[in-house]
Parts: structure tokens; C-alpha cells; sequence
């Protein structure tokens, strides 16, 4: 079964999430949540696990393959950035 994302629909810190994990090539996970992958600011922007659960379970993130302390976009988020709106399967 296919769902459509639309970028308006998704909460402000899902965007802000998705959006800082693009820029860094990724999310690292640290003990004070998570943070963009190659953030070396002083204060970098940190996120719950609940925001990051919350792209996994929508499609648009997923678990490195290697390392799970790092998460990666998919393909879907890649479009849902770019032109606003993605389609992605989503198990029944």
C-alpha cells in the first residue's frame, strides 16, 4: 500500500529534523539525542528519539546498515524535500 506525504502536513520538528539531517549527511545518535551527523557547532541542534522514530515509522528514515548510532535519509525524504510531496509503501 502506497501513502502520500506532503511536506505542510508533517510537524515542525519533523521538518526541522529532516531538514538539519539532509544538511549533515545524516543524524548521529549521542546521549543527549540526536544531532546532525557533521555538526561541529558548539550547540548543535539536538532531537528527541521520539522525532527521529517519528521519520522511520513515516518512511523517511532509516537505521545505518552498519552503525546504529547513525541514521540516514531515504530516498522518499529526498523527495519530500526537494519537491514537497512523496509517495511511500507502507506495510498493511
Amino acid at each position: 500500500m502506497q501513502k502520500i506525504l506532503d511536506w505542510a502536513a508533517l510537524p515542525p520538528p519533523a521538518k526541522l529534523c529532516l531538514t538539519t539531517a539532509h544538511n549533515h549527511h545524516g543524524l548521529l545518535k549521542t546521549d543527549g539525542g540526536y544531532v546532525g551527523r557533521s555538526d561541529t557547532s558548539a550547540a548543535p541542534a539536538r532531537f528527541s528519539a521520539v522525532v527521529a522514530a517519528f521519520l522511520m515509522r513515516e518512511g523517511l528514515a532509516t537505521a545505518h546498515t552498519f552503525d546504529d548510532r547513525l541514521v540516514q535519509l531515504t530516498d522518499a525524504a529526498l523527495v519530500l524535500l526537494h519537491l514537497g510531496r512523496a509517495t511511500v509503501e507502507v506495510a498493511a
